[in-house]
């Protein structure tokens, strides 16, 4: 099991950053969207580190060998 962590920085003004680690691929997208909605909802800016462009780890277990030809 992957562990993921999320930073969550709350600045003076109210303006809230979220940050993933561990995760690559737009993973971080799905992890972070209830936290997004519970804070509100209108995300001002998104920025995506360069994991983001990374192929989504597999779960080598989930693979079914009949359906991937293996």
């Amino acid at each position: 099991m992957e562990i993921h962590e999320i930073y969550v920085q709350i600045k003076p003004d109210g303006q809230v950053e979220i940050a993933v680690q561990g995760v690559n691929g737009s993973d971080c997208l799905d992890i972070t969207a209830e936290l997004e909605v519970a804070l509100g909802g209108n995300v001002v800016l998104r920025e995506m580190k360069t994991e983001a462009i990374e192929p989504t780890t597999l779960d080598h277990s989930q693979i079914d060998p009949l359906r991937s030809g293996g």
